[in-house]
């Protein structure tokens, strides 16, 4: 769906025709990414981020696997996705399982048109959302909720700083 960042320009697409796990032991290392969809992760069993800015983007960083896909250990250090249009950080499942993800050092903020656009938004549509960790993670100036999480199983943010968003309207979100 193009809410999630299909279509033309988007920065990384990992996995979009594979199954199952797709692609192993991906890096993306020391880059930016500006003025386009993001990155959009699709199937991946092993997605290492080190320093990853994703910025003035759609969405930023999407996971979003389908009934034939899934995403398994993703191991991120020091992502920034803000200041995008959309949300920040989409942990989606369209169908396919999602598991083993260790976020820490990151953050999103000032993402956001409406108060449907969230810094972080962890949602379960038909598969398996577990063991999603955010470590030091910073979700501030949003126009929606600075975190919405729904449907899953072991989510845990440490050592959040949340704050200062529903940009959209006082107490909207």
């Amino acid at each position: 769906s193009s809410s999630v960042g299909s279509g033309a320009a988007r920065g990384f697409v990992i996995g979009e025709n594979s199954t199952n796990l797709g692609p192993q032991n991906v890096y993306i290392l020391d880059t930016n990414i500006s003025a386009v969809k993001g990155c959009v992760v699709y199937s991946c069993g092993g997605l290492n981020i080190s320093n990853l800015g994703i910025l003035n983007c759609v969405n930023a960083f999407v996971v979003y696997p389908s009934s034939s896909q899934a995403v398994g250990g993703i191991f991120a250090n020091n992502m920034q996705c803000d200041t995008c249009s959309g949300t920040g950080m989409q942990i989606y499942s369209n169908g396919g399982p999602v598991y083993l993800v260790i976020i820490e050092n990151s953050e999103t903020n000032a993402n956001g048109t409406s108060s449907s656009n969230h810094g972080v938004d962890i949602q379960q549509g038909g598969g398996t959302i577990s063991g999603v960790n955010f470590i030091n993670h910073q979700a501030v100036l949003n126009w929606g909720n600075g975190v919405l999480i729904g449907p899953s199983t072991y989510v845990s943010f440490s050592n959040p700083q949340i704050g200062k968003n529903s940009i959209a309207g006082s107490g909207v979100k």
